[in-house]
């Protein structure tokens, strides 16, 4: 999607948004009315609040004579661009009204995408902890007569945290299914697994 009027995060009443600069869209509308008397009718009509729906800021820029004049910038929310764009009520409004709404679907299709992978790299963290919490146990317990012992155990583990029955462990990993049942007793002793 081709940007039309740039969106950029910003922090409005303490909380991060997509936020937009008010005279951008001001602009690509072709509005005819002076930039402040726009803003300033639309702020009052439609009861927009400052630092809810947007954020007043004070800009400086110099004048042709060398001095400094004041003016105000106006950051809005992507709610507030919408309506902006809205209230228009010409093609280039209604094309920036579309142009918002794919940028907020796009936003969350990115932050459902995020969370998931957040979850993902949680179980794979609580999953290494508990691997590393089964090994020290393990080689605490004296469990293991010979080094080999551990990677046994951490196949069975592996295994039946997949939900596997033992005779199919044991068929994977080549070993009898009473082997698999003494290793997973044991493993269910320690609090790693639980009785099918």
């Amino acid at each position: 999607m081709n940007e039309i009027i740039s969106i950029s995060t910003k922090e409005i009443n303490g909380a991060e948004v997509n936020s937009v600069n008010a005279k951008e869209i001001y602009e690509y509308l072709g509005v005819k009315t002076r930039f402040d008397k726009w803003i300033q009718r639309a702020i009052t009509k439609y009861d927009f609040r400052e630092n809810i729906d947007f954020e007043a800021i004070d800009q400086k820029r110099p004048t042709a004579q060398g001095n400094t004049t004041t003016y105000k910038d106006y950051i809005v929310t992507i709610d507030m661009a919408k309506e902006l764009a809205m209230l228009e009520n010409n093609p280039k409004g209604r094309e920036a009204r579309k142009y918002f709404l794919n940028i907020e679907k796009e936003f969350h299709i990115t932050v459902d995408k995020i969370n998931i992978l957040r979850e993902e790299a949680l179980a794979l963290q609580k999953e290494k902890q508990s691997n590393e919490n089964l090994v020290m146990k393990l080689a605490n317990l004296s469990l293991c007569s010979q080094k080999r012992d551990i990677g046994k155990y951490l196949q069975v583990y592996a295994l039946r945290q997949r939900e596997l029955p033992n005779p199919m462990i044991a068929g994977a990993l080549g070993m009898s299914v009473s082997a698999v049942e003494n290793y997973a007793s044991k493993l269910i002793q320690m609090g790693f697994i639980e009785r099918n």
